[in-house]
């Protein structure tokens, strides 16, 4: 050009080969560092490739900025300097390209516009050139590249997608009514590349979305392979609105076909596989193993994670045996000489957690000192740790053996021991300790339980708080309230306990044991270290609900009073609930004091006034039957409450509750005693037999 403009000529049109270059060269550079800088062999991140990366990529949109300053005498908003400050925006990138072909400069190419429609990702942007190639403006229109470089540019969204293959299923539909339109057909890339936006999306719709596609191909006269079948049960096997146990039925209709073309593959097992362990069947883990048998009976290569994944939801679902036997088959597949079924760490610590579950100690510390082998071997990439010595700690925690405090103590010694000759890095951690105080306070050793405590109070930086809480969670489970009060103010006296779990701990294994007083009195002591700050979360119902229910079940002369007294104070800290108002009137009905109907009667007022909760049938035949039994009631105080129920819909009197609850009233009846049978009180039975009846 330099010397075609100094011999006194004109620029030539270009033909787009040297800007296609340059945004070839452009394009390939920017995917090769996408905000993903490549490792060197240490691990550590090669900075300088990445910088180098994008300056390059920053140097070839300058140079394509002056490329058309140069050529085509645009005046650019930048200078080069200046453009080359920053990357090319795809964007500017088409508008310039399509300014340029409409004012004759250039001659376009179809490949030019496919480079640059791969790399829009906006949806507008591409139906945009679609339509400008498609409209005649230019001598290169759509072909069946051009639709499937537009839809890998929108494979991440799966919606916007479709909606080019829609537009591609009507340029086919029109194509076969003009002659020589064969170059806007459907062919199997396009329908493979939506299926797996599909497949890959997490989407409600996306199965019911990839059996319209394959449908629509059918329809076409495009033939689904195996890609394509696979995208499908991928679809399926995520789906969580259905069960993905279906994908085993698209599996069978491969193999009915008996085409090579759709013959299963190892990525189509993987996604039935996948399907299958997300499947909540009661068969469906024994199918998973079928289906791994069946691919290796067919010859295809498997993989260890194909393994582990079946092993890990076994192990969830305390099948330890079948976990062991799939280990076995595993372990003989790679000794004959399966590469890729070479046993991992995940495997191993798959089988180790198992075990640990299972509270087998024995078959534990065997699946460790494996590990300990093969990692001595080379066939692990690492040894075993803290985390694997402690599971072997916890199965003899979980354990039944009369000597599991005094194994786990001396696998902790074994553990300092190991980590001290620097053979394994197994130092015990908080976890390893509080394990082992709870063996032994589980064993009645609360001894050597204190020991090991005395031990971690003279090291330093250690979080007592989370031993204090195993051993209360361990003394509630063998259910000694005593020691539970005992550590708690042992351990409010180190620290402040700001764990609101740990206080409704504490008040919850007084009321299990009885004593609602204690609970009460623990409950306060809650209340107080809210009010002081030293709690962080506010109290809630439920712990309000433990104490009214360990006064219930008390049976004591007070306790109704006391529990109310607890309702009462609950509704200044969280809102009341109508089970536990109801609670509470029920227990004025067993109460022995004459003032218990009124109290009841004065208790629903409360709760239709203060509480803003709405009384239920129940509540009002908890109210009728203390009025029943009291001694201080009258007939007019019973005449009130049934003429509030003559005003309630029909609806009110249905349901279970409602049924035990006139039952109970006309038990009360046939008493005898201090019973006020009226005319009302007949009208009110009368038409509760007409509903029992009609319903």
């Amino acid at each position: 050009t330099e010397r075609t403009k100094s011999q006194g000529g004109k620029p030539r049109s270009f033909s787009f080969r040297a800007l296609k270059s340059v945004l070839l060269s452009w394009r390939n550079c920017r995917r090769s560092n996408k905000g993903k800088p490549r490792k060197k062999g240490g691990g550590e991140v090669n900075v300088s490739s990445k910088r180098s990366s994008q300056s390059n990529s920053t140097l070839l949109g300058g140079m394509l900025e002056s490329f058309w300053g140069y050529f085509f005498n645009t005046a650019l908003d930048n200078s080069t300097a200046q453009s080359t400050s920053k990357q090319l925006d795809p964007d500017q990138v088409l508008k310039r390209t399509q300014r340029y072909v409409e004012s004759g400069l250039v001659l376009p190419e179809r490949t030019l516009f496919t480079i640059i429609l791969s790399e829009l990702s906006d949806l507008k942007q591409i139906q945009a050139l679609l339509d400008w190639q498609e409209s005649g403006n230019c001598d290169v229109g759509t072909d069946a590249i051009t639709y499937n470089s537009a839809l890998i540019a929108l494979s991440d969204n799966p919606r916007f997608c479709h909606t080019i293959f829609k537009r591609l299923v009507a340029s086919h539909k029109a194509s076969k009514k003009k002659k020589g339109g064969q170059s806007t057909r459907v062919n199997l890339k396009h329908v493979n590349v939506v299926l797996s936006s599909w497949a890959r999306s997490d989407q409600r719709m996306a199965a019911k979305m990839a059996n319209s596609i394959i449908a629509e191909c059918r329809k076409l006269g495009v033939s689904p392979d195996v890609e394509s079948f696979t995208h499908l049960i991928m679809a399926w096997a995520k789906n969580t609105w259905v069960d993905p146990a279906v994908v085993v039925n698209v599996l069978r209709h491969m193999q009915k076909q008996q085409e090579e073309s759709v013959a299963p593959n190892e990525f189509t097992y993987r996604a039935v596989l996948l399907g299958l362990l997300r499947s909540k069947r009661a068969d469906a883990l024994e199918q998973a193993e079928s289906i791994l048998q069946e691919m290796s009976d067919a010859g295809l290569k498997q993989e260890a994670h194909d393994y582990t994944a079946l092993m890990l939801k076994l192990a969830e679902e305390s099948k330890v045996e079948r976990v062991e036997a799939l280990w076995t088959k595993m372990k003989r597949s790679w000794e004959e000489g399966n590469v890729s079924l070479r046993p991992d760490f995940q495997s191993q610590t798959i089988r180790l957690r198992a075990w640990s579950d299972a509270g087998n100690p024995t078959m534990a510390t065997a699946v460790l000192r494996e590990m300990i082998s093969l990692s001595a071997s080379g066939v692990l990439n690492r040894k075993p740790g803290t985390n694997e010595f402690n599971l072997v700690l916890s199965a003899w925690l979980r354990s039944d053996q009369p000597d599991a405090a005094e194994k786990a103590e001396s696998g902790l010694k074994q553990m300092m021991q190991l980590s001290a000759t620097g053979q394994f890095d197994c130092a015990p951690n908080q976890s390893s300790h509080n394990i082992v105080i709870k063996a032994c306070i589980k064993a009645n050793d609360d001894c050597t339980a204190r020991s090991i405590l005395k031990q971690l109070k003279k090291q330093k930086d250690r979080d007592l708080g989370s031993t204090y809480k195993a051993m209360i969670d361990e003394y509630f489970a063998l259910g000694r309230p005593a020691r539970v009060e005992e550590t708690f103010l042992e351990w409010g006296s180190v620290e402040d306990i700001l764990n609101l779990g740990v206080h409704r701990t504490r008040i919850l294994s007084w009321c299990r044991a009885g004593e609602p007083q204690k609970a009460e009195n623990a409950l306060q002591g809650t209340l107080n270290a809210y009010k002081e700050g030293f709690v962080q979360r506010k109290p809630n119902a439920a712990m309000f609900k433990d104490v009214i229910r360990a006064w219930d079940l008390s049976k004591r002369i007070d306790a109704a009073e006391n529990a109310e007294r607890v309702l009462r104070q609950c509704s200044e800290y969280d809102e009341v609930d109508l089970r536990l108002c109801n609670a509470v009137l029920w227990a004025w009905t067993t109460s022995p004091s004459p003032s218990a109907g009124l109290r009841a009667r004065d208790l629903l007022n409360w709760m239709k006034e203060v509480s803003l909760q709405r009384p239920s049938f129940s509540s009002y035949c908890a109210v009728i039957i203390a009025l029943l039994r009291s001694k201080g009631s009258r007939a007019e105080q019973i005449n009130d409450l049934l003429f509030e129920l003559s005003a309630r819909p029909r609806s009110f009197f249905r349901g279970p509750s409602s049924v035990v609850g006139w039952e109970r009233i006309e038990a009360e009846i046939r008493k005898g005693g201090r019973i006020f049978v009226n005319e009302e009180l007949t009208r009110q039975f009368e038409k509760f037999r007409s509903f029992k009846k009609s319903d």
